[in-house]
């Protein structure tokens, strides 16, 4: 059995990277959207140490393929089931949006039917 798996989908959120109390452990977290299902799921990754530089490149809207394994940890008898993330590759950058295009702005119209000079 494989400890090493992939999921692709659409970037929703890329957390900032947090620090814990005097210890050096660093984690960011990145949430993602399936998006070969017919229901979507939203799933959290984890990226610790090092891998947090992974997602600097990363921008909300972009489709990704995430690298992970899967890790449980027991405390007081309860355990708690993470995704921790080794890799990730951008497979599509996300579009801009009408609303926020640079064309249409410059372009002076919120039209989106207006021809935009080149």
């Amino acid at each position: 059995m494989s400890d090493r798996y992939g999921l692709t989908g659409k970037v929703l959120l890329v957390g900032e990277e947090q620090g814990y109390g005097a210890s050096d452990f660093r984690k960011r977290q990145i949430l993602v959207q399936t998006t070969e299902d017919r229901y979507p799921q939203d799933i959290q990754f984890d990226f610790v140490q090092d891998n947090c530089s992974k997602l600097d490149c990363i921008s909300e809207g972009d489709t990704v393929t995430v690298c992970f394994n899967i890790r449980s940890n027991e405390n007081n008898g309860r355990y708690y089931t993470s995704l921790v993330g080794w890799k990730i590759d951008v497979e599509e950058h996300g579009t801009a949006t009408p609303e926020t295009d640079d064309a249409e702005t410059e372009a002076g119209t919120d039209d989106p039917n207006a021809e935009i000079p080149f």
